[in-house]
């Protein structure tokens, strides 16, 4: 049996440091290894890159390249939290904007120009660092309640290539294509301010990629009604097949009580999964406690091709027409 990861597991041949540059100047520990897709925490990052706050009220980030030194300005970023190496002669800077939230700055190793920008919500680099998962990040000032827009990164290619035509070219709009839900060509859509019926709240600890990278298992729910999602890509992150699987309360917490009917319903969350052929444990856990921690051992034929979605092109103001066929 193996675990599905957040991360990576393999790291790419040549890793680059991050040094923080504070009072003292000193070298830190790379905090969250996982973004990179490491296993062992607190292994020190490499010395090359280095970070001071700047005038901007964000980060200074100095990298030492083979022949010059370059300097990257990170505005709004509190602080680098890790760099991470990619195959694809790429640098991948973390800044971090909130707690679960990053700012992920796409840097040509070579000659330290920023290729692209992503602004992530619970980032999962695939094992083979071929693929950044994630889900798009709202701004907690905004009047409007957001769905989940998962969205899928292709790391090998270019801005171009993870930007989806007629799309604008900023952060809001979503870079790469969409995971899940299923919609047509895989385009971003605006995610705010939709009916209850199509908001799709996030329910597990980390977006879970399979060990051969092929695909990645996570929870959402619509309604209160919780599924298992599982998403298989091909070629490019617009080849996808998304598929669900849907878990009640009495699965978890027994059939002692009637769950659903409670005021105060125990909120399921995935917190691990583990695969053993077609064969799935799924580790479901509640935050308050109200039902024990269980693991629900399932059959990856129990999953159903996803509902089409079929949202608005993006849109900045007023609530969004979204329908399901």
């Amino acid at each position: 049996m193996h675990r599905w990861n957040s991360f990576p597991l393999a790291a790419a041949a040549a890793f680059l440091t991050l040094s923080l540059a504070s009072e003292a100047d000193a070298q830190i520990l790379a905090s969250q290894p996982e973004l990179c897709g490491h296993r062992e925490a607190g292994a020190i990052a490499p010395p090359g890159i280095t970070t001071v706050p700047d005038e901007s009220s964000g980060t200074q980030v100095t990298m030492q390249l083979a022949k010059s030194v370059v300097t990257i300005h990170l505005p709004g970023v509190g602080r680098v939290e890790q760099v991470c190496p990619n195959i694809a002669g790429k640098t991948l800077l973390f800044g971090r904007v909130t707690e679960i939230s990053f700012e992920i700055y796409i840097v040509d190793s070579s000659d330290g120009r920023v290729l692209d920008k992503v602004l992530a919500t619970t980032p999962a680099i695939s094992p083979d660092q071929h693929w950044l998962a994630y889900r798009a990040f709202w701004p907690r000032f905004s009047d409007l309640e957001p769905s989940e827009e998962y969205l899928l990164y292709d790391l090998t290619g270019d801005a171009a290539r993870n930007t989806a035509v007629g799309m604008e070219a900023d952060l809001y709009s979503g870079r790469g294509f969409v995971l899940y839900p299923r919609v047509a060509d895989g385009k971003p859509f605006s995610h705010a301010g939709l009916p209850p019926a199509l908001t799709h709240v996030f329910r597990a600890d980390a977006l879970r990629w399979s060990e051969d990278s092929k695909s990645l298992v996570f929870a959402d729910s619509v309604e209160d009604r919780l599924s298992v999602v599982m998403v298989s890509i091909g070629k490019t992150n617009r080849d996808l097949t998304q598929r669900t699987m849907a878990v009640t309360r009495a699965q978890v917490c027994g059939d002692s009580k009637d769950w659903d009917a409670m005021e105060e319903r125990p909120f399921l969350t995935l917190s691990a999964v583990a695969r053993s052929g077609r064969r799935i444990a799924l580790d479901f856990r509640t935050l308050d406690h109200t039902c024990p921690d269980k693991s629900v051992l399932v059959s990856e034929d129990e999953f159903q091709d996803a509902l089409m979605e079929t949202p608005a092109p993006p849109s900045r103001e007023g609530r969004v027409p979204v329908k399901l066929n």
